[in-house]
Order: C-alpha cells, then sequence, then structure tokens
C-alpha cells in the first residue's frame, strides 16, 4: 500500500537516508575531530530534526501540504515571524527564530514560502551512534528555506541551506566546528499521496566533505 506524506515526511525521509562520500582530512574544527561516518550522520540528524520542528511549527496560514496547517481562505501574501523553542530528545532545546514571506493563491492551490531563521542549540543532547551527543551554538546556524506547491501539493525543488558553527561534546571528545550544506528535495504525486522522492545533499560539516543522491520510491 502506497504511503501518505506531506512535505515534512517526505524531506525527512530523504535526508535521514543521505549519506557522504570523501574521506578527505578536516578542516574548519578546533579540539577533537569526528569520523566521517559520524560527521555523515550528524549532519543527517541536525537537518532532519530542524526542518520537522520548523514543519510542524508553520503557522496556521499555511496550507496543509506544506505542514498540516488550515488551507488559506483567500490570495495574499504573509509576512512570518518565526520563534519556537524545541526540547531535545535527551535534555536541552534548541530554538528557531527568524522571519519569512509566504504567498499564495487559494484559488489555485499554490504558493511559495521562503524563510531564513538561526538555530542556536543549548546543551541539546540527542541518541547518537550508541551514545549521546550534546550540541550547543558556536554560535549559531543560519537556516534559509524555501518551499512550493501547486494544486495543494509541493512542486519543484523544496530546498534548504545550512551555514554556521557548533559545539559539541560525544564520549570522551568534544571540539567545535563549521558547517556549509545544501540540500534539495523534488517530490512525485499521484494525487495527494507521495509515489518517489529524490535528494541531493552537499557541503561541508566539521570539515569532512558531504556529498549523496538519494531517490526513494514510495510504495
Amino acid at each position: 500500500m502506497r504511503r501518505k506524506l506531506g512535505l515534512a515526511g517526505a524531506m525527512a525521509a530523504v535526508i535521514f537516508a543521505a549519506a557522504a562520500c570523501s574521506d578527505d582530512e578536516p578542516t574548519g574544527v578546533e579540539g577533537d575531530q569526528f569520523t566521517q561516518e559520524e560527521a555523515e550522520d550528524l549532519a543527517e540528524l541536525i537537518m532532519s530534526t530542524s526542518y520537522l520542528a520548523f514543519a510542524e511549527s508553520a503557522p496556521t496560514g499555511a496550507p496543509q501540504s506544506l505542514a498540516g496547517g488550515l488551507t488559506p481562505q483567500a490570495a495574499q501574501t504573509l509576512h512570518i515571524e518565526v520563534n519556537q523553542t524545541r526540547d531535545c530528545l535527551r535534555g536541552g532545546s534548541f530554538t528557531i527564530e527568524g522571519a519569512g514571506d509566504f504567498t499564495f493563491d487559494d484559488e489555485n492551490e499554490s504558493g511559495e514560502l521562503d524563510v531564513n531563521v538561526t538555530e542556536t542549540h543549548e546543551d541539546c543532547s540527542f541518541p547518537f551512534r550508541n551514545g549521546t551527543v550534546v550540541l550547543n551554538g558556536d554560535p549559531n546556524l543560519n537556516v534559509a528555506a524555501h518551499f512550493a506547491y501547486a494544486n495543494g501539493v509541493p512542486e519543484g525543488e523544496q530546498t534548504l541551506s545550512y551555514g554556521g558553527g557548533i559545539a559539541w561534546e560525544f564520549g570522551d571528545r568534544s571540539g567545535s566546528c563549521s558547517i556549509d550544506l545544501d540540500a534539495s528535495v523534488s517530490a512525485d504525486f499521484e494525487g495527494d499521496e507521495v509515489t518517489s522522492v529524490t535528494q541531493h545533499i552537499e557541503g561541508t560539516f566539521c570539515g569532512r566533505s558531504i556529498t549523496r543522491d538519494v531517490s526513494i520510491t514510495v510504495e
């Protein structure tokens, strides 16, 4: 049976599936270093977690296809203020602050959402590779997102970009490092049901190069 997924679920699925490629020695790091595999896993964790938090906290003016909110009643442009603090699974929190513009056409069930936010971790702890990783902003991450939809479902590429820095603790290791990542996602639909998702992720995470293309068929 084909599963029904919203945009948040589709993007989270492909981000979790993303992996990386390069074995270059890391640069732009202080203190201890992540292995290539650790960097890949943590990049996926941060991107998918913050994306889902943003999608779930979208305003009630956003259409159901974007984030589960109410469908707009008239064509207009909304300026959105974002200020959300979310708990992390093993303690601490992360805060998303910023603003965006949401332009939509109710008659055609189409629109675009562009958001720029700052994401700051504060003793944010997650299960990670049979242990716990603790994240703090160094000083924070800058996140830019673009979403578009037509006929009530996502259309074209949905994009997400990260830049900034984090400080981290994992086991008996700790350090700080910079992040520069871009991800894009596109999906095919039958009606309002997702049939396939294609994603591309590339950039650097804590000095490790990450590049991956992922395609998922939803059955």
